[in-house]
């Protein structure tokens, strides 16, 4: 199941705390711009888009995922292809929209569970993992990876 999951979906999966739920307490912006630049990233690597002169263009529209047909959407209603920085702006790829995609197709795999919240008129969704989550596997092979990496001396 671990590699059914796609890069922007372990970063997302990584970012919820797991005793307490909700994200970790890191930008939220940051965390926006990670998850659109791994988004991009996956399309690039199933040859859906390519970089040149750092500019973003379309060579396949088809995608099985939701989240890249969403974001090849965006890419090709521009009328041209625009630089890779112009792809971050909020108002060119709704972040919210990119981590409520996200957020379902987690929920799909049961990875993770979202709780509706609410104080006074503000409400949100807070998420926890849930009891199959792969994130302790994650993090697990992470921490393997960086004690086996040999430092440069």
């Amino acid at each position: 199941m671990e590699n059914d999951l796609t890069i922007s979906e372990k970063l997302l999966l990584l970012a919820v705390r797991p005793e307490k739920g909700g994200l970790r307490g890191i930008s939220s912006q940051a965390l926006d711009f990670t998850l659109v630049g791994a988004a991009l990233l996956e399309m690039t690597l199933a040859r859906n888009i390519i970089l040149k002169d750092k500019r973003v263009e379309v060579i396949s529209e088809k995608s099985n995922s939701s989240l890249h047909r969403y974001i090849l959407e965006r890419l090709t209603r521009s009328s041209r292809s625009r630089k890779l920085r112009h792809w971050f702006e909020p108002f060119s790829i709704s972040n919210r929209k990119v981590r409520s995609i996200l957020y379902d197709l987690l929920i799909q795999k049961k990875e993770i569970r979202l709780e509706n919240r609410r104080f006074l008129n503000f409400t949100w969704k807070k998420p926890y993992l849930g009891p199959g989550n792969h994130a302790c596997n994650l993090v697990d092979k992470i921490k393997s990876l960086i004690i086996e990496t040999p430092v440069n001396q």
